[in-house]
């Protein structure tokens, strides 16, 4: 006991502040045990950038309809590539593409009256085992001069092949954009 030097009110409120002193801290201990934590080796999958090079970018090919394409062989990419420049009096040469650690990705608008409107890739990025494909629609102002005028806009890329792209691929949705007048 604490007689000596405290008077019965002083001895109280000392066992009390001691008391709630053990109390605060096994309160304490007890959140800290159960309160999640974030671990340095978390196992959430980072982000990385994936380089592509630009195969054609255009505003005018013979894909109509709006669609986005993973081609994984040079038979399927010939064949694309003379529908894209369809349209075109010569075609130009084939780009290089080795199949065997890349594959080609396309984004098509498909047809518009507007020929002011632009769809790009802009970045790739690696995901886990998914590649995510980011694309970028510009579209036209109305109060732009000009005559209208049909395209099909469109995008193709060389990137590094992954597994299974048929699966793994994802195509995010587009951010969109006015043109802006000149």
């Amino acid at each position: 006991m604490l007689h000596s030097f405290l008077n019965e009110n002083e001895e109280v409120e000392a066992m009390q502040s001691v008391a709630g002193s053990k109390i605060a801290f096994c309160v304490a201990g007890l959140v800290l045990l159960f309160t999640p934590t974030s671990v340095a080796t978390s196992q959430e999958p980072q982000e990385q950038l994936i380089p592509f090079e630009t195969l054609s970018h255009g505003s005018v090919s013979g894909v109509t309809k709006k669609e986005d394409l993973v081609i994984t062989d040079r038979k399927t990419f010939k064949k694309l590539w003379r529908k894209v420049f369809s349209r075109e009096s010569e075609r130009p040469a084939l780009p290089g593409v080795d199949f065997d650690s890349q594959m080609v990705v396309g984004v098509f608008f498909g047809e518009t009256g507007d020929s002011t409107i632009r769809v790009s890739i802009t970045k790739i990025a690696k995901d886990g085992d998914i590649l995510r494909v980011f694309k970028k629609e510009t579209l036209g102002n109305p109060a732009c001069p000009g005559t209208p005028t049909n395209g099909q806009p469109y995008h193709l890329v060389a990137t590094e092949l992954i597994k299974k792209p048929e699966k793994n691929v994802s195509f995010e949705p587009a951010e969109q954009a006015i043109v802006i007048c000149h």
